[in-house]
């Protein structure tokens, strides 16, 4: 048995599993195996060392994603909601001076239970938050708002809290139902 407090704790086989449907979503279906130098086989039906490995070859390469890809995939994958918790977005969206004239109302803004939340810090200073499978980037200016994010299940508005990018990057989260305030009617 495993356990996981907040995010997933997959096993290889879903790892692996997962991984390989992206691998094949983003791939290129139209390439084809190419053996045109192949020379005439002396034993029907005999599989050759030199064709074996070619094989493997073309096997290992096309499961090889750049990094960034790699990373972006792993934070998607992680953060995707429970299908039983897939947060609903709120009945009336906001605009980011709507939202942050209701943030300040309330005081505060919570994070939907269901919703997961990661991020990761680029070499380049730029950000990516990984909200309920999704990728977000953030500028080096708008970045720390992830950490933010993630270490609590509530921010509160104290007049400071969020820059202009921040508040946008907030209020979208609220209108895709990731955050919401509390007894709201």
């Amino acid at each position: 048995m495993t356990y996981s407090i907040g995010f997933r704790a997959p096993s290889d086989y879903d790892l692996i599993h997962a991984y390989l449907e992206w691998v094949l979503e983003c791939g290129d279906q139209h390439s084809r195996y190419s053996d045109a130098d192949l020379q005439p086989c002396q034993q029907p039906g005999r599989l050759d060392e030199r064709t074996l490995e070619r094989l493997r070859t073309r096997l290992s390469a096309s499961l090889q994603r750049p990094r960034n890809d790699v990373h972006r995939w792993l934070g998607g994958y992680l953060t995707e909601c429970k299908p039983n918790l897939v947060p609903e977005p709120p009945a009336a969206t906001y605009s980011t001076t709507e939202f942050v004239r209701r943030w300040r109302e309330h005081g505060q803004i919570t994070r939907d239970a269901g919703s997961r939340f990661l991020y990761l810090e680029q070499a380049d200073g730029t950000t990516l938050l990984f909200a309920n499978g999704e990728a977000l980037a953030l500028s080096p200016s708008t970045g720390d708002i992830a950490a933010r994010l993630c270490r609590s299940r509530r921010l509160r508005y104290d007049g400071t809290s969020a820059d202009a990018a921040q508040a946008g990057l907030l209020c979208e989260l609220y209108n895709r139902g990731a955050l919401y305030f509390e007894h709201e009617p």
